[in-house]
């Protein structure tokens, strides 16, 4: 069932990566994925899918850093709010793996919403500083 799964998720990406000029990022993230599958599927030893495991929390953080700055460089929120989806996910993951008990769970989510409600709060200052400097430059008209 989870193969099944998998091909989904993977043909979802397609169409939606399709036409978005970021093909060779998705191809090259999701060949390490194939790759890596097959080979923990080949080599039967759980030691690799814990190497593989760790890999693919550092690429998940690393895809969420670029997304962010991303984000702030290009002035996209989409960018930028995936980019924090996309760490707080992958500490979540990681959460329930190695520990997940319910006062642990309470204090994580308090500091995700926490980490969230700065974000929007950083994001806004961006964007109110943004506008003001094109107010400035264009004779008082927003750009």
């Amino acid at each position: 069932s989870m193969a099944v799964a998998v091909a989904a998720l993977i043909a979802f990406s397609v169409v939606a990566v399709r036409g978005t000029g970021k093909m060779i990022t998705f191809l090259f993230l999701g060949g390490f994925y194939l790759i890596s599958a097959a080979a923990v599927l080949l080599l039967r030893d759980p030691d690799f899918a814990i190497w593989f495991q760790a890999v693919f929390n550092v690429v998940l953080v690393g895809v969420g850093i670029r997304l962010i700055l991303s984000g702030i460089s290009q002035g996209i929120s989409h960018y930028f709010f995936l980019g924090i989806a996309s760490i707080l996910a992958t500490a979540l993951m990681r959460y329930a793996d190695l520990i997940g008990d319910y006062i642990g769970g309470a204090i994580l989510f308090m500091v995700f919403a926490a980490l969230l409600l700065g974000a929007a709060r950083f994001w806004k200052k961006y964007q109110g500083r943004d506008s003001l400097a094109g107010l400035s430059r264009k004779g008082g008209r927003k750009i």
